[in-house]
């Protein structure tokens, strides 16, 4: 390949390689193999603190939201979904999967059928 110009020089690919990816801090493997050979690129581990921190506040803003189920529920046992959700201010359906949480973590459960039962709050 040198000898018919298709590279520049004999051997400096794998030199150059190394030398970028130790700049940029990407950890690079070559292993030798029956018929030639393969170049492995890690990719590093990326944190984008902004993804960080909105996973941080969507589970807050969670907690803030079934906290309030919560104190909602103690002060009038039968309240609905429904209610829930025009007081609170979010969807029905996201006040059922909150509701759904609540119960399947034994923080809540209902008595009484659907319409006339009423929350029990441990």
């Amino acid at each position: 390949m040198y000898y018919t110009k298709d590279i520049e020089s004999f051997g400096t690919g794998l030199t150059r390689i190394t030398d970028a990816c130790n700049e940029a801090g990407i950890k690079v493997d070559f292993d030798m193999l029956k018929n030639g050979f393969s170049v492995i690129f890690y990719r590093p581990a990326v944190y984008d603190d902004n993804i960080v921190d909105n996973i941080v506040d969507s589970i807050a803003d969670n907690n803030a939201v079934q906290e309030k189920i919560i104190s909602l529920m103690r002060e009038n046992p039968q309240i609905s979904s429904k209610q829930l959700a025009e007081i609170i201010g979010i969807a029905q359906r996201n006040i059922q999967v909150h509701i759904k949480k609540l119960k399947d973590s034994g923080v809540i459960e209902r008595e009484g059928p659907a319409f006339g039962g009423h929350w029990v709050v441990k």
